[in-house]
């Protein structure tokens, strides 16, 4: 069976939920096929417990669609042929190797899909129990008996017995899966009902999804509040755009699911999650939305929404983003970024609400003490932070990044402009506690003050922990096995107040030449932005509490060239650093490349299928939806 590229988006959700899929189609063998009935959305069949779920409507037309795309042009060039291979190989060897509740792979499954496909997790029984569902139409033939004979082999060699099952009238196949070592067994049930195969790991799960199949007045997902409001703000172009895919996703549920699935367990200090709970975050009860491939001029057109209705209580009063006119870039704003993102956002508020949350996490009354420590210690800064800083934020953030050339594991640089209200009194603020800092030193650029921050905070540091004194926090000398000199782990970062703004950067020559302001062409004026801009124009952009812009192609182009050359390890951007953080937990060799990228083609062999994207968006009374579109790739030219 020739192979057939998979989009992220359903890649991604196939090897998260690789071991339902594989559990799912054992049963298809002895199941007696129903003349289909009335069509439903798989959300029907799934119960309330259903905490995240995908769906493509038609699937073999998502698989047409996604590669008319560049992208999936991209997945189907001979030169990625190799890479791709060595990438799909480490995934079947992790899977095999690590907790695989599956008995299908992705060339079977697409091989079997005629029509709708729907993978959801749930928690069928309570919090502290979770289910994988896959549910697939397909068409009966000898493919099916030929892939359920290979699900039925693969059970046999885990000793798991099989015994015919029936649930609600509908026969089944159970399987009966041991445990082994630390791995717990479970039961895997399979079915086929109205043409479609129903694969589920958890006996309510199933039971549950068969009895909806067969009752449509059974309450279900589909019919909560929240899948409903979704599904209706996520329309694309108002209904008239069919999607390629539905996903939906209830974070709090979703992430127990993933922290259980992934065999995470919290050894010491402060639930993140419950602490989210206690201050006010499970307001934000849903997200999903709706996507698109190859459609009206748009490689991948999306319209999600985090749907959070009712007032906001405790931190979660931070989530305030008031809408206003569309937030197009100023003109500081370079012409050669990789990223544009700008946002309003109620500082001041946020500042209040995290007071609550913060104190939580510490597990003590913290923030304000941490407050009056940076006030009144003698060893501090000495600054107010709340009257002489926060209380001139004004109500905009602008997030700037680029990528210098050649590529380095530095060459990700970024740059965050605050808004304030009274520059004049936050750059004393910020000259006031930097001027007694021995790793700051001033410069000036066109008469404007940079304070450059020598950075001598090894990659270790990440891991943030405070040591809570009494009464203060430590701003005294440093213990004497701290003060082992460090080779500087990152460039000098830096801070200005300019032209209105607190600038904060993380490499120093980068704010420099944003505040130099040489003569070139503002990203408002380049080819790329303005088409992004038009799209999102029509896409109904404006009334806004958000913007974003991106170049793919140099978004992604430091990381590329690191792993083709096998250099992801040491680069000092927010993923390399969080690559190998992960790998520490797992005790893995953190600089230990993942996948042989010196199978890689040259970039500009990849450029051409990496257009520029864009999203916006809108603050409603239930929340938020996000609008977005990835344009083709046109070689850029200034205006």
């Amino acid at each position: 069976m020739s192979r057939i590229p998979c989009p992220p988006v359903v890649r991604s959700a196939t090897i998260r939920w690789l071991p339902v899929a594989r559990i799912a189609v054992s049963l298809i063998g002895l199941a007696v096929v129903a003349p289909v009935v009335g069509a439903r959305d798989a959300a029907s069949y799934l119960p309330e417990t259903t905490k995240a779920c995908v769906s493509a409507e038609e699937f073999p037309e998502l698989l047409r669609a996604w590669n008319a795309t560049q992208l999936g042009r991209l997945f189907q060039d001979p030169a990625m042929k190799a890479f791709l291979d060595d990438v799909a190989h480490q995934v079947r060897d992790n899977l095999t190797d690590t907790r695989t509740r599956l008995a299908l792979d992705w060339e079977s499954l697409q091989g079997l899909a005629v029509g709708e496909v729907c993978l959801a997790a749930m928690e069928p029984a309570g919090e502290d129990t979770r289910a994988v569902i896959l549910i697939l139409e397909v068409r009966e033939g000898p493919a099916i008996q030929q892939v359920l004979g290979k699900v039925d082999r693969a059970f046999a060699a885990r000793r798991a017995a099989r015994h015919d099952h029936v649930v609600a009238g509908v026969r089944a196949v159970r399987y009966d899966v041991p445990s082994d070592g630390p791995k717990e067994g479970y039961q895997a049930f399979y079915a086929m009902h109205h043409g479609r195969l129903i694969a589920a790991d958890h006996p309510v799960a199933f039971q549950g999804v068969v009895e909806r199949m067969l009752d449509a007045s059974r309450p279900s997902l589909a019919g909560t509040d929240a899948y409903k409001a979704i599904a209706n703000g996520t329309m694309l172009q108002d209904g008239r755009i069919a999607p390629h895919v539905r996903w939906f996703v209830e974070p709090f549920g979703t992430a127990r699911i993933l922290r259980a699935s992934a065999g995470i367990e919290r050894k010491r200090g402060t639930d993140l999650l419950k602490s989210l709970r206690n201050q006010g975050f499970e307001a934000v009860r849903a997200a999903g939305g709706q996507v698109a491939f190859h459609v009206e001029g748009h490689e991948i057109l999306h319209r999600t929404m985090v749907y959070a209705p009712g007032e906001k209580r405790l931190a979660a009063r931070m989530l305030d983003f008031p809408n206003g006119a569309a937030l197009e870039p100023e003109p500081w704003v370079p012409a050669n970024v990789a990223n544009y993102i700008s946002f309003r956002w109620n500082m001041r508020n946020a500042f209040e609400s995290v007071h609550s949350l913060v104190d939580e996490l510490a597990g003590e009354p913290f923030f304000e003490e941490f407050l009056d420590n940076l006030e009144n210690d003698p060893n501090g800064p000495r600054v107010n932070v709340r009257r002489d800083v926060i209380g001139h934020l004004g109500g905009r953030v602008t997030f700037v990044s680029d990528c210098t050339h050649p590529i380095t594991p530095r060459s990700e640089r970024f740059l965050v402009a605050i808004e304030l209200t009274d520059p004049e009194i936050v750059a004393g603020t910020v000259a006031k506690a930097l001027q007694a800092d021995p790793t700051a030193r001033r410069e000036e650029v066109r008469g404007v003050a940079v304070w450059e921050i020598v950075n001598e905070i090894d990659e270790e540091d990440l891991v943030l922990t405070v040591e809570f004194q009494s009464p203060g926090l430590g701003f005294g000398a440093p213990k004497e096995e701290e003060t082992k000199e460090q080779p500087p782990a990152l460039p000098n970062s830096a801070v200005a107040v300019v032209d209105g703004k607190l600038l904060i950067s993380s490499h120093a020559d980068y704010l420099k030449e944003v505040v130099a302001g040489p003569a070139q062409s503002r990203l408002a004026g380049m080819s790329d932005y303005i088409r992004v801009n038009d799209a999102l124009e029509q896409l109904g952009a404006g009334n806004e509490c958000s913007r974003l812009f991106s170049r793919s192609d140099e978004t992604y182009h430091a990381t590329y060239e690191l792993v083709r050359s096998g250099r992801m390890g040491e680069s000092e951007s927010l993923l390399g650093r969080l690559l190998r953080l992960s790998k520490s937990e797992s005790g893995a060799d953190r600089r230990k490349p993942a996948v042989d990228g010196s199978k890689l083609p040259e970039f500009e062999q990849v450029r051409r299928y990496l257009g520029p994207a864009g999203m916006f968006t809108e603050t409603h009374e239930t929340g938020w939806t996000i609008t977005g579109s990835l344009l083709p790739y046109e070689a850029r030219s200034s205006q």
